[in-house]
């Protein structure tokens, strides 16, 4: 019987493999107890890998969700999160950046509690898994060694979401991807990317364009936009994390994807 089974997007393969590493050499969780159908060995030939996938699924201790962007638009991914809610006690649910607790309003875990990639909720995830017993406990020192190795690692530049560049005339050219709830007099969008900005980024700082209601034309998930930043103010939420609130100078609607 596999003790952890991590449900993620097979985009993200290269992402998974340096979270594993850390899971085995950092927690001490064998690579064999380990379900990660990006693993080599994980899924035999010969076998019917969906009935492997279930069977794992019902078995393991605890279900780990590598959430991405790769994640919510896979549908095996999403198979695999409904059949692991059904044992909510299972389920611990990771966001990776640039990924943030409103992506999954729509989802099963809307209002589910989650981790983050950063030190404190990784040590947290440590704790939670060597309580179920997937982790071998006391091993604070190497696990402090790899837990800093890891989070250098996935401070790498090209780990990070892509930002978006203005274009000659200073306009930032970026899609609508979901809509925040303000009160009516104001209007607040999430971008599907940061935008490169002098301001130093936080970790998982997200930008939403933000505006008074009628100063620009109402706009809804698809729409792509050319935006000219006049100011922007950093806030953090609980439910959102670090979020940029982008204050437009100037605001037009390019297209749509519906």
């Amino acid at each position: 019987m596999s003790r952890l089974f991590i449900s993620h997007s097979s985009q993200d393969k290269e992402a998974v493999h340096a979270f594993v590493e850390f899971l085995v050499l950092g927690m001490g969780i064998p690579r064999e107890d380990i379900f990660c159908t990006s693993l080599s060995g994980t899924l035999p030939a010969g076998q019917f890998f969906i009935e492997r996938i279930r069977a794992a699924l019902q078995d393991c201790r605890q279900v780990l969700c590598f959430l991405t962007p790769n994640y919510l638009k896979s549908v095996s991914c999403v198979a695999e999160l409904g059949a692991a809610w059904i044992q909510t006690s299972k389920i611990i649910p990771l966001l990776v950046p640039p990924m943030q607790y409103s992506d999954f309003n729509n989802t099963p875990l809307l209002g589910m509690q989650m981790l983050r990639l950063d030190r404190a909720d990784l040590m947290d995830l440590y704790d939670q898994l060597c309580v179920c017993q997937v982790a071998k406990s006391g091993r604070t020192a190497e696990f402090d060694r790899q837990l800093k190795a890891y989070l250098q690692h996935i401070d790498q530049p090209q780990l990070k979401p892509s930002l978006i560049a203005p274009d000659a005339y200073g306009y930032y050219r970026v899609k609508i991807i979901s809509i925040r709830s303000t009160p009516p007099q104001y209007r607040c969008y999430k971008l599907e990317s940061p935008l490169q900005l002098q301001e130093k980024m936080a970790p998982g700082e997200s930008h939403w364009i933000f505006f008074k209601a009628g100063m620009y034309e109402d706009l809804a998930v698809g729409d792509t936009v050319a935006v000219l930043v006049g100011s922007t103010k950093l806030h953090k939420f609980p439910d959102i994390g670090y979020a940029r609130n982008i204050y437009p100078d100037e605001l037009k609607k390019l297209s749509s994807s519906f």
